[in-house]
């Protein structure tokens, strides 16, 4: 979540949500937050990236056949490794193959969690 936005990569695109009708009241959602908060440009650079990949298609081909040729779709997982890299904090690559359980090991030191979210939390810029 990006400034009370929830950006992902889903069936059968990538999307962006308002928080308050991403959320429903009886589901819990499940945040990681930061250690060290982003900065307000790294945001802006995050915000950027989900952004112009709005609309794209889901698709897990290079998920199971990372050799072959990319075909403009995207996975949950990969699409949040490169929103993070576009921060310029993080250079993950695409040889560490990108399942959510990888994610969270690689990156998961620099994070608390999991919290349960029942609403934005305007008050941390990091979130």
């Amino acid at each position: 979540m990006l400034r009370g936005e929830v950006y992902e990569a889903t069936v059968p695109r990538v999307k962006k949500s308002v928080f308050v009708g991403y959320h429903h009241p009886k589901a819990h959602v499940f945040a990681y937050l930061p250690s060290r908060p982003f900065s307000a440009e790294e945001i802006d650079r995050m915000i950027q990236y989900a952004e112009s990949h709005i609309g794209q298609p889901y698709g897990l081909k290079n998920y199971f056949w990372q050799n072959s040729e990319p075909d403009g779709r995207t996975w949950c997982s990969e699409f949040v490794r490169d929103v993070l890299n576009s921060s310029g904090r993080y250079h993950l690559s695409y040889g560490q193959g990108f399942e959510p359980q990888t994610l969270l090991i690689t990156i998961g030191s620099e994070y608390s969690g999991p919290t349960v979210v029942s609403e934005p939390v305007y008050a941390r810029p990091a979130f």
